[in-house]
């Protein structure tokens, strides 16, 4: 959550004010504490874990997370675009429709961990609790993305299909997940949700 959005507590600068914020001050905002390898140290008391296992573990459950609410975002959107951004919505998944399945088919089959992932030995495999819930959800996916496909079964699976990739050897102790024990919806347990502050 950001504070410039109303979400978060902050104080001066960090609020939004209607005669001093703008755009490029969220924009930088967004850009400098979410959309990062690892949003979860920069969430409200996390940072203290920081270069820690617990750390580390908890940042990847968190970054699978938002990767799975990304991915059910594709399907609402896809199927139900806001009106002034049809237009916008219908050019971003006729360039990256077959993208979003091969990730997701990806992280299924081969726990291929998604692209951002930070490195390292406890970031080569995805948990089996991503793996569950996106297999889950993944049949949604594709139904929602197909019309931005094209429309010969060759030509679509020619796109679809993933380029080779050896899947990893080792699957670790990388089996626990935030989103193990997840309902069909690919929800996570109400204990298990990432934290919503920053």
């Amino acid at each position: 959550c950001l504070s410039l959005l109303g979400t978060w507590a902050g104080k001066g600068p960090e609020v939004w004010n209607g005669s001093t914020s703008n755009l490029l001050q969220l924009v930088v905002s967004l850009q400098g504490l979410v959309l990062v390898p690892e949003p979860y140290f920069n969430e409200a008391g996390y940072e203290r874990q920081a270069g820690t296992e617990e750390g580390r573990r908890n940042s990847r459950l968190y970054n699978e997370g938002a990767f799975l609410l990304a991915q059910k975002l594709h399907v609402f959107l896809a199927r139900d675009v806001p009106q002034p951004f049809a237009q916008l919505c219908e050019a971003h998944y006729t360039a990256t429709a077959p993208r979003i399945i091969r990730r997701c088919r990806a992280v299924v089959s081969e726990r291929r961990p998604p692209e951002g992932t930070p490195t390292g030995d406890d970031h080569h495999v995805c948990s089996m609790g991503l793996v569950s819930s996106l297999r889950r959800i993944l049949p949604r996916i594709e139904q929602a993305l197909a019309p931005f496909l094209p429309a010969d079964p060759a030509e679509r699976e020619a796109m679809l299909a993933a380029p080779a990739a050896a899947a990893p050897a080792d699957h670790g102790g990388a089996t626990g997940s935030a989103w193990e024990g997840s309902g069909d919806d690919g929800e996570p347990a109400a204990a298990a949700a990432p934290p919503a502050s920053t």
